[in-house]
């Protein structure tokens, strides 16, 4: 990107957007990039080019699981807490 890196969106988008499920998609594959990315709450680190478009897709469906799980999860600890099971 021309004006932002991915990394400085992310960052951005961590304050601003909260609870977005962030895949890293870049040129600059580094090790340290996605280690950087991870720390940053990447979900997912990928490098260009894709072997396959379906590599894009088990990442995307699977932090859409995570997701899922993570507000499943807040719903059961609330459930708990408060004694009402809905």
């Amino acid at each position: 990107m021309p004006v932002v890196d991915g990394l400085k969106l992310m960052q951005w988008g961590q304050e601003n957007c909260p609870g977005t499920a962030w895949i890293i998609l870049s040129g600059a594959g580094t090790f340290e990039a996605a280690v950087q990315a991870v720390r940053l709450g990447a979900y997912d680190f990928l490098c260009k080019p894709l072997d396959s478009v379906n590599q894009l897709l088990v990442s995307i469906r699977n932090a859409l699981r995570q997701k899922e799980l993570e507000a499943e999860k807040e719903h059961l600890t609330a459930s708990w807490k408060t004694g009402i099971l809905v």
